[in-house]
Parts: C-alpha cells; structure tokens; sequence
C-alpha cells in the first residue's frame, strides 16, 4: 500500500493490485502444507509425507544449485539415497517416499480436510498464483472494474482492488492457516501411533 497522489486524491491510498494475492498465496500455500502433512490419522502416513517434500526439497535444492559456479555441495543422488534409506527404516516404500508432491495435490487434500472443498481452495490457490504471477484471466478476475472510456469499440477500465473479494479470500485462508495450527496442537497431544 502506498499514498496516493497528494494533489489528485489528498487522503487516498493506492494498493498495488496484485501483492497482496502473492501474499495470500503464500499463506494459503503453507497453511495446506501443515494440513496435508498433519491431517493423516496414519503416523506411517505422515512420515512419508514429510519424505516426500525432502525428496522434493532435494530436487529443488540441486536445480537451483547447479546454476551456481561451484555447483552442488552434495550429489542429489547422494541425498535422496539417505532419504530412501529413513523410508526402509520406517518400513516405508522407497518408490514412494521420492514421489513427487506439488501444490495441486497438498491445496486439494487441505481443502477437501478443512470443509470437502477441494475444488474450491484448489480454484483460490490458482487465482491467487496467477495473480501474483500477472496473468491476466487471475487479475481481471480479481479486481473491480470501471469502465471511463469507450472508443471504436475498445473500452478502457480502471482496475481497483476488490475489497470485498479480498477479505473473503482472507477469511477463507486465514481459516486454513487456523486449521493448520489445530491439528499441530492435537498432533502434539496425541501418542505416536
């Protein structure tokens, strides 16, 4: 957020119309982190999830290391072997525990956990990526419009922020990020199984 022009609009505030769906974004993305990895009633479950995003982490870590000049410090052949040898000592399948994981699946299963609502938090999670991303469907979608011009059949629009699309899609994650810390606190009050 940032003032506005003093002399067109003294007490205005302009907001710049996508960071703050970057910031939902983020948001709505680690709150279904902790809710797909703590949702599993299944302890064996959990763990390999867990797996799963190190074998991920592993990946990303030696993609991005490799753009360095001295290159990764540990062979991802290496690491991912260590993650498979933790899978063999929880009597959990190798194959399994490097599965790929994105965000498609971890939203989903949040969502389809908080309120069978997959689809849903799927569809906000994609709107909010394409917004923080400048996609045009994701930032017309979530913007109010107002058209001030029309010319040989080309319309100009002001786009401003929703505030009212904004704080529902607030609401919404910030009851997926409450969710999240629930189940961490239930998950620590509860025995292994």
């Amino acid at each position: 957020m940032t003032m506005d022009c003093e002399v067109c609009h003294p007490n205005g505030m302009t907001f710049q119309i996508t960071v703050h769906w970057t910031l939902l974004r983020a948001a709505l993305e680690n709150g279904s982190r902790a809710i797909w990895l703590l949702g599993p009633e299944d302890r064996s479950e959990r763990v390999l999830r867990v797996l799963r995003l190190q074998a991920d982490n592993v990946a990303n870590s030696d993609a991005a290391a490799q753009k360095l000049p001295s290159g990764p410090t540990e062979p991802k052949a290496q690491r991912i072997a260590r993650v498979k040898e933790i899978a063999d000592r929880a009597g959990l399948s190798r194959g399994k525990a490097v599965a790929k994981v994105g965000y498609g699946e971890i939203v989903r299963y949040a969502g389809d956990f908080v309120a069978n609502e997959a689809d849903h938090v799927e569809f906000l999670w994609r709107a909010c990526s394409g917004a923080a991303h400048g996609d045009t469907w994701a930032i017309l979608s979530l913007q109010d419009r107002e058209p001030i011009d029309s010319a040989n059949g080309i319309t100009t629009m002001r786009l401003t922020v929703s505030v009212r699309g904004l704080s529902m899609v607030a609401q919404e994650v910030t009851a997926l990020v409450e969710a999240g810390f629930g189940l961490f606190d239930y998950r620590d009050q509860q025995p292994p199984r």
